[in-house]
């Protein structure tokens, strides 16, 4: 059984998914470049660039992105190192679950169980 992903999780690998894509980076994304981009989205939600981090090991350690350490010299001239994620196919398979899951949630009627719901309520595949 896939282990589930949560909303950060989705969100960030969609971003790496979109830029890879896209063609940003052939050695992958950066996190500075996975916030810039989420920052960039009209979706209201946010993640803090330390909890980037932190999914994206989680998600490394599962098999979802796999890293890449580049030794590159800083704007100050310091060298440093860069890490560079790309997404796996065992992530693209948690990214697919994780929009297929959100979308039967979306889709399910949920009006037998709600007694309260007015009767001109449809659910939202039938709009």
């Amino acid at each position: 059984m896939q282990t589930p992903i949560g909303m950060n999780e989705a969100l960030i690998l969609r971003v790496i998914s979109l830029a890879s894509a896209a063609g940003d980076d052939p050695r992958g994304v950066t996190v500075s470049r996975i916030a810039e981009l989420l920052l960039a989205r009209t979706h209201p939600r946010t993640i803090d660039p330390g909890s980037i981090y932190i999914a994206l090991r989680r998600m490394a350690e599962r098999g979802y992105v796999s890293l890449t350490k580049v030794r590159t010299a800083a704007r100050d001239g310091r060298i440093r190192d860069v890490a560079f994620y790309k997404m796996e196919p065992e992530g693209e398979a948690a990214l697919q679950h994780s929009i297929s899951h959100a979308r039967a949630l979306i889709d399910e009627d949920l009006r037998p169980s709600l007694p309260f719901a007015p009767p001109n309520v449809r659910p939202a595949s039938a709009h």
